[in-house]
């Protein structure tokens, strides 16, 4: 009978252990935004979010490269390195860039980040900041004569965690913030885990506040002049990622 504490401690360990396995495997990332932690060496991981699907390759267990694109209307490239900060591991850090281009248009967009991790796989919380460019023709392209109005250059401020209930499900969130541009983007959603932990399916929602210019007519004077606004859209997000 002396035995049996130990032996049940024992047996909650391997539980625990058995729960917390999966998200050492999908630790680099909540939805899109990164984490401090970066994938294995060697190893191809896809991951597609709404109208975004990228491929990142392990190149070192500390850096790696991918290549998206956002619903085919263009490409982009990334490469970022990453590793444990202290001799605990519990604090990860990463840094990288994102660079693109559109299929059709001119110009591009970039954006350096660097993100900050804390606590296990399991359980944690990332803090990210960064800044987000887009040169001027690829602002003409998408935005037209509103293009000053909707400048979107602005750098960004982002919070995200995940947080393991089972082995087989967990909750994740996501938000950025571009400061300067007025843009702002929540996702929360729950994690499915699938074929032995190398694949999970998230679904949630995605919350979008954008700026938008509005043209109001005035009766006095008879012009019509452009109101720069904020509108905010609620729609379903659906996430997977698998190693291949």
């Amino acid at each position: 009978m002396k035995k049996l504490p130990v032996v049940l401690a024992l047996l909650l360990a391997v539980g625990l252990q058995a729960q917390i396995q999966p998200a050492h495997l999908h630790s680099s990332r909540h939805f899109y935004a990164p984490t401090g932690r970066t994938i294995p060496a060697d190893s191809i991981y896809l991951n597609w979010v709404g109208p975004l699907i990228d491929v990142n390759f392990g190149i070192t267990d500390h850096l790696t490269a991918g290549i998206g694109t956002p619903l085919f209307t263009g490409v982009y490239g990334t490469l970022n390195y990453g590793g444990a900060l202290n001799e605990q591991e519990s604090i990860y850090g990463r840094v990288g860039n994102l660079t693109g281009f559109p299929v059709v248009g001119n110009g591009l967009y970039s954006l350096p980040y660097g993100a900050i991790t804390f606590g296990p796989a399991h359980s944690e919380i990332t803090l990210a900041g960064g800044y987000f460019f887009m040169s001027n023709g690829l602002q003409e392209t998408l935005f037209g004569s509103d293009a000053d109005a909707l400048n979107p250059n602005s750098p960004i401020l982002s919070i995200g965690g995940y947080h393991q209930l089972n082995n087989r499900l967990g909750l994740a969130y996501e938000a950025w913030y571009l400061t300067a541009s007025d843009w702002v983007i929540i996702m929360p959603g729950v994690r499915f885990y699938t074929n032995r932990s190398r694949r999970y399916w998230n679904i949630g929602i995605i919350r979008l506040s954008a700026p938008y210019v509005q043209r109001v007519y005035d009766p006095v004077t008879g012009e019509s002049t452009n109101v720069r606004k904020i509108q905010n859209i609620t729609l379903p997000m659906f996430s997977f990622a698998a190693y291949l």
